[in-house]
């Protein structure tokens, strides 16, 4: 859980999970994808401010699942405008 506030899909559709310049991620497999999306959106995620795709080819830092991972970076707006609350869940395929 991210001091932004808890992480919405079921835990069953996260693959992994962490926290990267304070702002809370997920990984969902690529096949769940909708139903991870649906769920952010049911819970109030109601801006895509953010959506691209990572080609992992030459990255040999570490394991990846797939070739391409795709991110997308959702916001759910507040009654203030000073704030709002960001997840970026994050959906790897090959």
């Amino acid at each position: 859980m991210s001091s932004r506030g808890p992480l919405l899909p079921a835990e069953n559709l996260v693959i992994e999970r962490g926290i990267s310049a304070g702002d809370a991620w997920i990984t969902v497999d690529a096949e769940k994808i909708k139903e991870a999306l649906q769920s952010f959106k049911d819970g109030g995620y109601r801006l895509l401010v953010f959506l691209t795709c990572v080609d992992h080819l030459a990255d040999a830092s570490r394991a990846w699942p797939g070739r391409y991972e795709v991110v997308y970076e959702l916001r759910k707006p507040t009654t203030s405008s000073a704030s709002s609350s960001t997840t970026t869940p994050t959906s790897r395929a090959s």
